[in-house]
């Protein structure tokens, strides 16, 4: 984007709001087939931008475009490890696109991540403490 001056131009730097504000409005209106070209543009240029990636799976998903789907949610994935949301729209993409092995491996890990989850929170919380020996 070019901003003019008294005849100057000066170069701004691009970030994509007016675009995801479109595609915000887009999906808003339920026009989610028009959104997501938009999506998919900000997700090219913004590759490590969560709300973008967040939107264009979501998106991706209404238009059963898995493929951009996972692509959304495994780049998210890599820059939200611990968001098991992430995790879980995985496992729908993975059922939508009929490939059940990875829906079930992923199934399977975000029941052990939430297994752990819970274990550090009652340690944390002193629901769980270590065994003790009893003297009678």
């Amino acid at each position: 984007m070019l901003l003019l001056l008294s005849g100057l131009a000066i170069a701004q730097p691009d970030t994509g709001d007016t675009d995801f504000a479109r595609a915000n409005q887009l999906s808003k209106d339920h026009a989610y087939k028009e959104a997501l070209p938009i999506y998919q543009n900000l997700m090219e240029r913004f590759p490590d931008d969560a709300s973008t990636l967040w939107n264009t799976g979501i998106t991706a998903q209404f238009c059963d475009d898995w493929a951009t789907a996972l692509k959304a949610w495994n780049k998210m994935a890599t820059l939200e490890p611990e968001n098991w949301k992430v995790r879980s729209t995985k496992i729908q993409v993975y059922q939508g696109m009929g490939k059940l092995a990875e829906r079930d491996s992923e199934r399977q890990a975000l029941l052990a991540y939430r297994v752990a989850r819970q274990w550090v929170a009652d340690i944390l919380t002193n629901k769980k403490k270590p065994a003790s020996s009893s003297h009678s």
